[in-house]
């Protein structure tokens, strides 16, 4: 069996689009978080999430639409996030506000827990960062524990949990500067990165058009490097 793995796609159309054409290369496919915030286009993916994701939970973005809350240290993400909740309908509200912190499933045989961050929403010390430390122990009862969050892709195959980050699929901060997800083969318990060449003038238009940040035009325009 081949589960599909995004996370932090954070409204990013395009590169969503990009992954829809791969949606028949895995069984099932699952979303580690933060859907929203940043771009333009909450609805449309959040649409086109509902249909695709069998399983998904939420990240630091979707608390903070749901709740009111807001993002630490994240001035342009506090905007999107406000200009979201007036614009999101009610259906893609309810679905978000009804997604877990975590959740856990069975694939083939194989033991899978998904979250957004490593050890817990409120930790900011992990975004951007890969520091992995404790996460073996703490999840000794599953086999495979899915996390986003740093928006950098690692797979680590740990003494009893293998840890899979699929990188971000809508605001990439890895040296390769491209979007990212991932497929993860239950049978043979080995994950291979998908990395996406993407267009974003529709995202710079959307971002002009609705007032978001300018700096999120200017870091798409800088071929994923913000100024």
């Amino acid at each position: 069996m081949v589960v599909g793995i995004y996370s932090d796609l954070h409204c990013n159309l395009a590169a969503f689009d990009a992954l829809l054409r791969l949606r028949k290369d895995a069984d099932m496919w699952i979303c580690a978080g933060d859907t929203v915030g940043l771009f333009p286009f909450v609805n449309e993916v959040v649409d086109r999430q509902r249909e695709l994701a069998s399983v998904a939970v939420k990240g630091d973005h979707e608390l903070a639409l749901v709740d009111g809350s807001e993002i630490s240290d994240s001035f342009s993400g506090n905007q999107s996030i406000a200009l979201q909740r007036a614009a999101i309908s009610s259906v893609n509200l309810d679905y978000l506000s009804g997604l877990p912190l975590e959740a856990d499933f069975e694939a083939d045989g194989v033991e899978v827990r998904v979250r957004h961050a490593l050890h817990g929403l409120t930790d900011r010390t992990l975004k951007f960062n890969l520091e992995h430390s404790g996460w073996d122990r703490a999840d000794a009862d599953i086999d495979v524990l899915v996390v986003g969050h740093t928006h950098l892709p690692a797979a680590i195959t740990g003494k009893h949990v293998t840890l899979l980050n699929p990188g971000s699929l809508g605001f990439p901060v890895c040296h390769l500067r491209k979007p990212m997800a991932m497929l993860f083969d239950t049978a043979t318990r080995t994950a291979r990165s998908c990395i996406f060449e993407t267009e974003v003038e529709t995202l710079i238009e959307g971002i002009r058009r609705a007032s978001y940040n300018s700096k999120l035009a200017e870091y798409l325009g800088r071929g994923f490097i913000w100024p």
